[in-house]
């Protein structure tokens, strides 16, 4: 079994080097940067609730998303519905503001290689 190498400061990949064939580096706004969050009722007791990235409104503008929050569970108070929505709508807006994605080519040397034990890797 291999070990992962991941973590290794050691392991430097660049075109220098001669380790690294290409490289693709893709960055672009966020999908949403202010997630509106619906509450579980209806009508005039429907909870709406903003949480917003303000950092990436002021860089890129207000790109708006809508998200519905959990069925609540009976029982629960209005400031438990609202503590979920913050939850949910912070979940939606940290995975809409993951934009950028980096795709490495290696190439093998002497240095780094592919061994039959596959330690690296």
């Amino acid at each position: 079994m291999g070990n992962d190498l991941t973590q290794d400061g050691n392991l430097i990949f660049s075109v220098e080097s001669g380790n690294l064939k290409e490289y693709v580096y893709t960055y672009g706004p966020p999908t949403a940067n202010m997630i509106w969050g619906c509450g579980p009722e209806t009508g005039p007791d429907k909870q709406m609730l903003p949480s917003g990235d303000i950092n990436s409104i002021q860089q890129y503008g207000r790109w708006e998303s809508w998200i519905s929050a959990a069925t609540a569970v009976a029982g629960d108070t209005p400031a438990q519905i609202a503590a979920n929505m913050v939850q949910t709508n912070n979940l939606a807006l940290s995975q809409s503001v993951i934009n950028g994605q980096l795709t490495l080519t290696i190439q093998e040397t002497d240095q780094v290689r592919y061994p039959e034990t596959s330690d690296l890797g």
